[in-house]
């Protein structure tokens, strides 16, 4: 069984070592400013689910590196990766949603039942202290 995990652990280390080095390729041809380079390195990893890679290019299109800039192409990016836990993508998400870039803005935000509630308080109640 032992002997099992560890070809396990090989097998991931020498398949995921190429996908982080594509990554690391694509985030140098970025800082250089080449970032035709940087899509064709990313495009790949973010296709095969990588949430960075799926960061970066929702990125790209949104700030028009290399790319007109397009939210409606960013959006779908940021979905993929939000959905992989990327709390940066959730964050960039959600801003998107509340500013109506690239996807529908929402009519009715989940929170908005906890407003009525609290306006309610007209003041925080006083503490007698003894």
């Amino acid at each position: 069984m032992r002997w099992a995990t560890v070809m396990l652990a090989l097998v991931v280390v020498l398949v995921a070592a190429p996908s982080w080095a594509d990554f690391r390729a694509g985030v140098e041809a970025y800082d250089r400013g080449d970032y035709a380079t940087a899509m064709k390195e990313w495009r790949p990893l973010a296709e095969l689910g990588n949430a960075p890679a799926q960061v970066a290019l929702g990125w790209m299109y949104s700030e028009g590196k290399g790319v007109p800039p397009d939210d409606k192409e960013a959006a779908p990016w940021y979905q993929l990766a939000a959905n992989w836990g990327s709390a940066s993508a959730q964050f960039v998400l959600g801003v998107m949603y509340a500013e109506g870039r690239g996807v529908g803005r929402m009519a009715h935000w989940p929170c908005a039942g906890f407003a009525a509630p609290l306006s309610r308080v007209s003041q925080r109640p006083s503490t007698t202290w003894a």
